[in-house]
């Protein structure tokens, strides 16, 4: 008991002190047998628990041999010797059991709705049905009087909304946007603590003979769940159908609740040392974070109004940023302690970054579809099967109007560009040349600390840098809005992004893109400066401007992608196919870099170190990915001017 670390192990060990002490009992704690007992209950429990032998402790407490009954000093002595981890995982237990409770109320009202809608449907089909006799007695032609009804409902909607939509949309406030996208933090965070350092650690826990081929079950798993965002998003549009509010509600809690389940596994897999069971504890993880994940990535774009896209991808980037900065500070000051540790703040971090945009979507009416979906719904007569919904998924934002397809594609190439800056530890070492592992973990750190500083800085001024512009609107406008939803409000409004503004922020995307692909390309020149502490400098200071471009490419290349998204979108679709795509670039990105890198290693004093060589090839390779996705990051943008401006000229024909 001495060398395990359960959750009661101090205070089992600290029983059989005081009680052999006291008693003057030898027990062989591996022994575990009758009198094992006589110490107490807890005492029993580990030596059991250790030993394996659930099936004796069982049948000879179930005999009756054994009869405990607790008095006051025994639970405050247990009370006593509970330590901080041990209160946490009760208090993690006891909210997720409030929070299994409280998502009830939101499956109950998701279940009732599709009762409701599966009865709607139903009489819907029953007057059809009637309608079509009356005509055929009539002798109308089949279907004539029903698609006049609905062609003659339509010309009515839309002749009552007009051409100005419901009114202006409502701006949000600036603490409102952060609240809506504070789940970002915790991704950052995720994203800087679990697939490099995490991972890392169990797998030298639990498959140290081969490490590498644990990363790489764990890094499959998590590839096959990213091409899954798609298809949750479908999903998610069509549970927004029914109720926007707890549609979304509905799959973040999910979400929750299976990355929850999936970390439990993961703690107890990695204490019994079962590596099957910890990948299955992965997998479900990751399905939870992917469903998170796809679900506040469309909150922005369905909910914001147009004009403050600029603001919102500001602020969602550095909230990503800052959460990576904390992930890298607290490693930094945990740096002493066991990594379990993480597995403790994750729940806690994914709950309360949550919470805000979980208390935001308070409005449980169904999400307004524009007029060409609408049109478009009106047209199918069968239900979509469940391939045709894949093909739907994964084919239709391939294929949307304007500079979308393509601002996935430049998305995707510029994730192969990244990979630079997921080496940093490897750059200190063989590029700046510091091979003491103290002092290389200690500016590597502080690189990565500047890089996600310089980064943040650069999306705060990104934000900031957008106009407040204020619309002006007149009485009956503002009645007009009044009397609608701010989503039926924001979707009927919503129009193709303006060439002037697309052509502003893209001239400052190609800047950004460019000076970041031209610092990739320069990163090896670290290895041409003689003296240690101008390797040094140069590292900060490239690190720095690494840092910044960056963080002005990732703001405005959300920006300018929510921006170019067309009027009648599914968003959360449209957002996982994005996500998608950004992510299965970052990977291939860093198995290619990775094997260049391999294909370049020697040995210096029984260290493994890579040649300048395979540094040159990995960065020019990476940062002519960049320049390439920037030409095609322009080609898109010019694409959705000239959507806009052709939408335009017909708009002014149909008016003359």
């Amino acid at each position: 008991l001495a060398h395990h670390r359960p959750l009661f192990g101090g205070l089992a060990k600290d029983r059989l002190d005081i009680r052999h002490s006291a008693r003057g009992v030898l027990v062989r704690a591996s022994a575990c047998g009758d009198d094992i007992l006589s110490l107490g209950p807890w005492v029993a429990i580990e030596c059991w628990r250790d030993a394996r032998m659930w099936h004796e402790s069982f049948a000879l407490l179930g005999s009756g041999a054994y009869t405990f009954t607790p008095t006051g000093e025994d639970v405050t002595e247990y009370l006593g010797a509970l330590r901080l981890h041990e209160v946490l995982g009760i208090l993690i237990f006891c909210t997720g059991v409030a929070f299994f409770v409280w998502s009830l109320k939101d499956v109950h009202r998701f279940v009732m709705l599709l009762a409701q809608k599966a009865v709607e449907r139903q009489q819907k089909e029953t007057k059809a049905a009637l309608a079509e006799k009356e005509a055929a007695a009539a002798g109308a032609p089949r279907g004539e009087v029903a698609e006049g009804t609905d062609s003659a409902k339509s010309s009515d909607l839309d002749g009552a909304k007009g051409s100005s939509g419901l009114g202006v949309p409502q701006r949000w406030p600036v603490m409102a946007i952060v609240g809506l996208t504070s789940y970002r933090f915790y991704t950052g965070f995720l994203s800087a603590t679990w697939l490099p350092y995490l991972l890392a650690m169990e797998g030298q826990e639990l498959w140290p003979e081969q490490q590498s081929i644990f990363m790489g079950f764990a890094k499959l798993i998590y590839g096959a769940t990213i091409l899954l965002n798609p298809v949750f998003g479908r999903i998610g549009d069509h549970a927004v159908a029914l109720s926007h509010g707890v549609g979304r509600r509905l799959f973040v809690r999910l979400g929750i609740t299976l990355a929850a389940l999936g970390i439990y596994i993961c703690v107890l897999s990695a204490q019994n040392r079962f590596f099957l069971s910890f990948l299955s504890g992965v997998l479900l993880w990751r399905l939870g974070e992917a469903l998170n994940d796809v679900t506040t990535e469309a909150l922005v774009p369905e909910m914001v109004p147009q004009e403050q896209y600029q603001v919102a991808s500001g602020i969602k980037a550095s909230s990503f940023l800052l959460g990576g900065l904390f992930g890298y500070i607290l490693l930094l000051v945990y740096s002493d302690a066991h990594y379990s540790w993480l597995y403790y703040a994750y729940p806690i971090g994914m709950f309360t970054c949550a919470l805000p945009a979980l208390f935001l979507l308070d409005k449980d009416h169904p999400f307004p579809p524009s007029q060409q979906q609408k049109r478009r719904d009106a047209q199918a007569t069968q239900e979509e099967s469940f391939c045709e919904s894949l093909a739907t998924a994964y084919l239709t934002p391939m294929a949307y109007e304007g500079g979308f397809p393509r601002a996935c594609l430049a998305v995707f190439i510029f994730g192969l560009g990244t990979s630079p800056m997921f080496f940093l530890l490897l750059i200190v070492r063989d590029l700046v040349g510091i091979r003491d592992p103290v002092a290389m973990q200690r500016h590597f750190s502080i690189g990565s600390i500047c890089f996600f500083l310089a980064a943040a800085l650069a999306s705060v001024i990104v934000a900031l840098a957008s106009p407040a512009r204020r619309q002006q609107t007149s009485q009956q406008e503002q009645q007009e809005s009044e009397q609608v939803s701010p989503l039926e409000r924001q979707v009927s409004n919503r129009t193709w992004a303006a060439a002037e503004l697309l052509e502003q922020r893209g001239r400052w995307l190609t800047k950004a893109m460019c000076v970041f692909g031209v610092i990739v390309l320069s990163i090896p020149s670290l290895a041409f400066f003689q003296e240690r502490h101008n390797r040094q400098n140069a590292y900060y200071l490239m690190i720095s401007c690494f840092g910044f471009s960056f963080g002005v490419s990732f703001s405005l290349f959300q920006d300018l992608t929510w921006q170019m998204l067309p009027p009648d979108v599914n968003f959360a679709t449209a957002m996982g196919f994005n996500v998608m795509s950004r992510l299965a670039g970052v990977g291939l990105g860093n198995f290619l870099c990775g094997v260049i890198l391999d294909m370049s290693f020697r040995k210096i004093d029984g260290m493994v170190v890579y040649n300048v060589s395979g540094y040159i090839i990995m960065c020019t390779f990476s940062g002519i990915a960049v320049l390439i996705s920037t030409r095609i990051a322009s080609t898109a943008i010019n694409q959705a001017q000239e959507t806009d401006m052709e939408t335009r000229a017909k708009q002014t024909m149909s008016q003359a």
